[in-house]
């Protein structure tokens, strides 16, 4: 199955080193049919040659019906390592003064081949 997802609100950004972030967006995703889902996407981007940040292979995306159980794992996870509790985290990029708590991006296209309809480019989770 192939499409295009967009990047519908970007709900983290988190610097990784000079040049690359971690990005915890929700994302839609788009068949040729026209069928539409959403999904969380977790990836790390990193800035091009051009300046421009790009998506890169590194991370994967949650469905919806993932959402709750992966979100009560990173909690106990924040638990068993002794964390403060969980908030929710400011919506920040270097470009972006950190007092925006959720950015509205523009739209992100992305084409990817999504071989076996889980969402993820090139392959099972």
């Amino acid at each position: 199955m192939s499409g295009n997802s967009i990047e519908i609100e970007r709900l983290a950004c988190i610097p990784r080193g000079e040049t690359d972030e971690f990005r915890i967006s929700l994302d839609e995703f788009t068949s040729e049919d026209g069928k539409t889902s959403q999904y969380v996407s977790l990836r790390q981007w990193y800035r091009g040659a051009d300046g421009t940040m790009c998506p890169t292979k590194k991370g994967i995306t949650v469905r919806a019906s993932e959402l709750k159980t992966v979100g009560l794992a990173l909690k106990e996870a924040f638990v068993r390592l002794g964390q403060p509790e969980a908030r929710p985290p400011a919506a920040t990029s270097r470009a972006q003064p950190a007092q925006h708590r959720t950015v509205r991006a523009a739209p992100v296209q992305r084409s990817f081949a999504d071989d076996d309809g889980d969402l993820t480019a090139g392959g099972a989770l």
